[in-house]
C-alpha cells in the first residue's frame, strides 16, 4: 500500500510538471499549441510507462510525429541547413544505439518530437541536461547496474531547460 502511495505522488508530480511545461514552452515552440498539448499528454503516459515498466508504446510517439509532419512548415520545415545536419547526425547516433540495445526507441522518438516542437538548439540543451542528470543518478543511486529508463530524464531535461530559458 505504501508503494502505491509513493507511485501516485510521483505521477502527480509528473503531471503537474507537464502542465508547467506547456506554460513554459509557449514562447519557444515552432509548432501550434494543440500539437504541444497533444505531445505533452502522450509524453506523460510514455514517461510513466518507461519509469514503472521500461516499456514504450510506439503509438505514443507516432501520433505527435505525424502531427508535426502535417504542420511541416512550422516544425521541421523551419530548420536551417546546419540544424538538419545536426539533427540527422544525432538521429543516426540514436539509431545505432538502439540497434546495439544501449537505449530504447522511445528516446529517439521523443528527441524527434522535441526537435519538431522546439528546434534543434533547445532540443540539444534538453538532451545534454537529460544525460547529465542520468549520469548523476547512475553515480549516486544505480549501484546494481540495472538498466535505466531515460524518458524521465528527458522530462527533467525539458523542464530544466525551459526554466533556464525563462530566467535568461
Amino acid at each position: 500500500m505504501k508503494n502505491n502511495y509513493k507511485n501516485n505522488i510521483l505521477i502527480l508530480i509528473l503531471l503537474l510538471g507537464q502542465l508547467s511545461i506547456i506554460w513554459l514552452s509557449l514562447p519557444y515552440i515552432l509548432c501550434s499549441k494543440i500539437i504541444l498539448i497533444l505531445s505533452t499528454g502522450f509524453f506523460s503516459y510514455a514517461i510513466i510507462s518507461d519509469f514503472f515498466n521500461q516499456e514504450f508504446y510506439l503509438l505514443l510517439a507516432i501520433i505527435p510525429i505525424i502531427s508535426l509532419i502535417i504542420e511541416w512548415k512550422n516544425s521541421f520545415g523551419a530548420f536551417t541547413a546546419g540544424e538538419w545536419k545536426i539533427f540527422l547526425i544525432l538521429f543516426f547516433v540514436f539509431f545505432i544505439l538502439i540497434l546495439s540495445k544501449k537505449i530504447g526507441s522511445g528516446d529517439l522518438f521523443y528527441f524527434i518530437i522535441f526537435c519538431g516542437i522546439y528546434g534543434v538548439g533547445i532540443s540539444l540543451h534538453i538532451l545534454l541536461i537529460a544525460c547529465c542528470t542520468a549520469l548523476i543518478y547512475i553515480i549516486f543511486h544505480n549501484k546494481n547496474n540495472r538498466s535505466l529508463p531515460f524518458l524521465p530524464f528527458l522530462f527533467l531535461g525539458q523542464w530544466l531547460t525551459l526554466i533556464t530559458l525563462l530566467l535568461l
